[in-house]
């Protein structure tokens, strides 16, 4: 053992200038498809909602692509720190909904009331904007109701313990879940880029909305299928479609034995879609500035992605706060009837 010990400490400076960097060229490679073997294996429990295991991989591909970042070149410097950014983001929604859902492990069953102060100042106003920036402004305004409370209209204030109720039956609440992860990798990759150089990244984003609607059209009937041509869906990645198929169809069905509460989940994966989505709602008021009507292949792109969470991400949101609107309308006129009058 003594012998294997010596050899070693003394070959790196038996080695030359040359075999040496081969030696630490080959050491950084071997680290990068250690580091990818992690992510893969994060990725792969993100989608099974494995949130525990997608966690833990995420950090060991962290730690990993951070050792090697300064010992690659420049170009491949600047994928891996992107790439760092977008995992250690993910760990910290991971992070968040788990706190949460602990959170609501430990709330009584029974509903409480709560004071809350609601200012009226923040009343929404009509909306007159462009239509295409409508879905924007609405899923806006449905965000602050799910981060802090907010109106919906100017006489209907939503608190967010709304959103946060416990055994509420939301409708196909699996197929909606599943279907947000891969929404949300192709929101986070536009954020690392700059609008003049999107045409691609929009163009394979336009596709994939077009996957997701026809999933969950399956699922839900207000949800219209999306007639996609042959040439386009050559163009489609088949793998995303069958990774979509299976996630609405197959992985949905772990979702009921891994999370106590799925519409507390549901309700976090909403936020971030509602949140990753505003980069395009700047992209087309920067873009209709110049070009009003939004004709180029990008203003096209950006026109596919609007409509698709006008009629679908939007739509779904709405369907579902009323559902949860009248399960605690029912929970609290019942606390206040069954109340004592002596306080």
């Amino acid at each position: 053992a003594a012998g294997k010990m010596s050899v070693a400490a003394a070959s790196p400076t038996m080695m030359g200038p040359r075999t040496s960097r081969v030696s630490e060229d080959a050491l950084t490679l071997a680290t990068l498809k250690q580091a990818l073997l992690y992510a893969n294996t994060a990725v792969a429990a993100d989608e099974k909602q494995d949130y525990a295991a997608a966690h833990a991989n995420y950090a060991q591909a962290v730690e990993l692509l951070a050792r090697v970042q300064a010992s690659v070149t420049q170009e491949i410097r600047q994928h891996v720190s992107n790439k760092i950014i977008a995992y250690q983001r993910r760990m910290e929604l991971i992070e968040e909904t788990n706190s949460q859902l602990h959170k609501e492990e430990l709330m009584p069953e029974a509903p409480s009331f709560k004071e809350e102060l609601v200012n009226t100042q923040n009343q929404p106003e009509i909306y007159a904007g462009p239509e295409i920036l409508r879905p924007y402004w609405l899923m806006r305004m449905l965000l602050k109701t799910m981060t802090t409370g907010g109106f919906v209209t100017n006489k209907v204030f939503v608190p967010k313990a709304l959103w946060f109720q416990r055994d509420v039956k939301i409708p196909a609440i699996q197929p909606k879940l599943a279907v947000c992860t891969p929404l949300l990798e192709s929101l986070q990759r536009l954020q690392y880029i700059q609008l003049v150089e999107s045409e691609d990244e929009l163009e394979q984003l336009s596709e994939r909305c077009e996957v997701i609607q026809n999933a969950l059209s399956q699922h839900l009937s207000y949800i219209p299928s999306k007639s996609t041509s042959k040439t386009k869906a050559e163009q489609s990645s088949f793998k995303f479609q069958n990774r979509v198929k299976y996630l609405v169809n197959k992985g949905s069905s772990a979702l009921t034995s891994q999370h106590k509460d799925l519409s507390a989940a549901y309700v976090f994966e909403l936020q971030s879609v509602c949140k990753e989505s505003m980069i395009l709602e700047t992209w087309l008021a920067t873009l209709m500035v110049k070009d009003e009507t939004l004709s180029g292949p990008i203003g096209q792109h950006l026109r596919v992605i609007s409509e698709f969470f006008q009629v679908v991400v939007c739509a779904v949101a709405m369907r579902d706060l009323a559902v949860l609107l009248e399960r605690y309308m029912q929970r609290n006129f019942s606390l206040l009837t069954t109340a004592p009058l002596a306080m």
